[in-house]
């Protein structure tokens, strides 16, 4: 476990082979081996880095939105972006075998809100996968509608077929959200991937986001033999 700062980093990098993608994913404190057992059928090479010690609400936020009920959020994403290229990406590196082939953002939830909003703000990243993803998120639909284009070649979006059926109107609108945001990528000339996962919002976070991974890992290995 790497540490710097307040963010503790655990690496995996058993499936490294170059060229392989580094994975970038935000998660709560010790998820990272959950996420790396399920992506063991995983058949295409990568890395992985789950980024540890983050404000869950604030981190991971684009801008601050205090809902009637319930926790704020404090809207810090840019900072923690900044974070993100200027400081634990290089940090990362020399724990790896190879130099990565490319970079990949991965989230789930409200994690998956911000993997989506750094594919629109950050140069960095190659692919994006937004598992679940708080795309009801107030203003996100629009502020991806006039950015008018994306870093990522692929996007893989998913959401369980019953994560609307429970919570506020505003987050029962996840799925329109991520249509409304599917169609947005697709006019701007991104490459997208939407799947249904059966089950609600909390239904086996780390099988969705390994088959977020075989996705996105399966396409690099194609860039790679071009």
């Amino acid at each position: 476990m790497l540490s710097i700062g307040k963010y503790r980093i655990a690496i995996h990098t058993e499936r490294m082979l170059s060229p392989s993608p580094l994975i970038i994913i935000p998660s709560a404190d010790g998820e990272s081996e959950g996420i790396w057992h399920a992506s063991s059928t995983v058949n295409s090479p990568f890395a992985l880095a789950a980024i540890e010690g983050i404000n869950w609400n604030d981190d991971l936020s684009p801008w601050p939105f205090t809902p009637g009920k319930g926790s704020a959020f404090g809207g810090k994403a840019d900072s923690f972006l900044e974070d993100l290229e200027h400081s634990l990406i290089p940090s990362i590196l020399p724990y790896l075998p190879s130099t990565p082939s490319s970079y990949a953002i991965a989230g789930y939830s409200l994690a998956g809100l911000f993997a989506m909003y750094a594919a629109f703000k950050a140069r960095i990243f190659r692919y994006c996968m937004s598992v679940s993803g708080s795309l009801w998120y107030p203003g996100f639909r629009e502020y991806t509608g006039k950015a008018h284009e994306c870093s990522v070649e692929l996007a893989y979006l998913s959401l369980g077929n019953h994560e609307g059926d429970r919570g506020s109107t505003l987050i029962r609108s996840a799925g329109k959200g991520t249509e409304e945001i599917c169609r947005i990528l697709r006019e701007i000339g991104v490459e997208t991937v939407y799947e249904i996962n059966p089950g609600g919002h909390f239904t086996d976070p780390p099988g969705r986001i390994a088959k977020a991974i075989a996705c996105i890992a399966r396409k690099a290995a194609d860039h790679g033999q071009r």
